[in-house]
């Protein structure tokens, strides 16, 4: 048991393409669909690597001021969504959305297998 506060750096990945995510590096991560693109973006976030069973998090999906419309999708086979429906990214320029994990299963060799992930969306300053 835990008796005092934890705290984790915040780990900011730019977002290309195909993007993933190293849990060994913090628990909490803000992912930017920006960075030097402007206009929309697609990012697949993969199966994140290096999970242990327990770890838990959050992830903040950001959209650039000039990426409206960017869009994010997940791998159903591992990041495990309420009712199997994916968390559809807030389109708007500049809009936040968090999402919380539970890494539920990992195979012997490493491989996450399950990562359960709820969605918060659209924070507004």
């Amino acid at each position: 048991s835990v008796n005092n506060r934890s705290m984790f750096a915040i780990t900011t990945i730019k977002a290309s393409a195909t993007t993933t995510i190293d849990l060994s590096q913090t628990n909490f991560f803000v992912v930017k669909a920006s960075g030097a693109v402007s206009g929309a973006v697609s990012v697949s976030l993969t199966a994140p690597t290096n999970g242990i069973v327990g770890q838990t998090g959050a992830i903040y999906l950001i959209t650039g001021v000039s990426a409206s419309s960017s869009t994010f999708s997940f791998p159903t086979s591992v990041w495990k969504f309420p009712a199997g429906v994916t968390v559809e990214k807030t389109a708007s320029a500049g809009s936040v959305d968090l999402l919380t994990y539970f890494v539920r299963d990992v195979s012997s060799d490493g491989t996450m297998k399950a990562i359960d992930v709820a969605g918060i969306k659209d924070f507004k300053s």
